[in-house]
């Protein structure tokens, strides 16, 4: 759920409205996983819940949802596992909306 809500606000805040639309999807869904990060982030912040294992399973996660590297790029609708991973963790490790690129 908390990925399908960070895909929305992605999309509703228009986060790449100069990115042709070929390429739009990809730019949310990386979007939607850095603001994934960011909420990853205040959780294991503020609960004892979050541990290491759901961290690792975050990164699988994104690695296994990303878009087949060796597709067209005009298929591409999720971005690559790499790119995933790198806006996951962009959001996770950034101390600031700002740095996030939001």
């Amino acid at each position: 759920m908390p990925g399908r809500l960070a895909t929305t606000v992605a999309s509703r805040l228009q986060v790449c409205p100069s990115q042709p639309d070929h390429t739009r999807p990809v730019e949310v869904e990386n979007q939607a996983d850095c603001l994934m990060g960011i909420f990853s982030n205040e959780y294991a912040r503020t609960s004892d819940w979050v541990r290491w294992a759901d961290f690792r399973d975050a990164i699988k996660d994104a690695r296994a949802s990303g878009d087949d590297p060796d597709a067209p790029t005009a298929e591409h609708t999720h971005g690559t596992p790499d790119h995933r991973v790198e806006a996951f963790l962009r959001g996770y490790r950034a101390k600031s909306l700002s740095a996030r690129g939001i």
